[in-house]
């Protein structure tokens, strides 16, 4: 923590840094400085602070939005996932089918003179 000695060293760096000749200025002028760059510091705070809670506002509205496509695409995969797996019971069905149809036409007398 800064020592008061130090505090006022900190101040008259800051008027120099502002361009303001600390030890030419009245105390009441001084006190008036410090007074802007106090209300300015506020000032300045508010718009972050409103900045911050837009930014929080448009982060959740796009992690609302992320969170509905990823259940999109979720379903999405799910039906086709589902629609696979159809597919796969219906082709193994013909492949049967086929397989026992070629199996019969081979043991029928004949069936492979052509």
């Amino acid at each position: 923590m800064l020592q008061p000695e130090d505090e006022w060293k900190e101040i008259q760096i800051r008027f120099v840094k502002e361009g303001l000749d600390f030890d030419a200025l009245k105390p009441e002028d001084r006190l008036l400085h410090v007074w802007r760059w106090l209300v300015d510091a506020e000032s300045n705070l508010k718009n972050y602070r409103r900045m911050l809670d837009k930014l929080h506002e448009q982060q959740n509205e796009e992690i609302e939005e992320m969170e509905s496509y990823m259940g999109h695409i979720r379903d999405m995969a799910v039906k086709r996932a589902d629609s696979l797996q159809f597919e796969t019971v219906e082709l193994r069905a013909q492949v049967d089918t086929v397989t026992k149809l070629l199996a019969n036409t081979k043991l029928q007398p004949g069936s492979l003179d052509h």
